[in-house]
């Protein structure tokens, strides 16, 4: 992403918010016994830190758990339950 090419920063997270969380959370209705794996969460959580890490802006090592605290946002695996 550049300031005059992709996507901005508010349409990743609105993105995240519209279209990755909805579908995510139609399809742990069938899957949802699986998150309570270690690496289904670690799934989840790469997932939503690529998004988060779109709209931030940020370089790959900020924490994804300061983004989801900074953007208000519930972990992924803790949505799923």
């Amino acid at each position: 992403m550049g300031k005059k090419w992709g996507i901005s920063p508010q349409v990743a997270l609105w993105m995240q918010r519209a279209i990755m969380l909805p579908k995510t959370l139609y399809v742990s209705v069938v899957c949802w016994p699986m998150v309570s794996r270690a690496e289904a969460k670690n799934l989840l959580q790469s997932l939503q830190g690529s998004y988060l890490r779109a709209a931030v802006e940020s370089v790959k090592n900020t924490p994804i758990e300061a983004m989801e605290v900074a953007l208000c946002l519930t972990p992924l695996a803790l949505a799923v339950i």
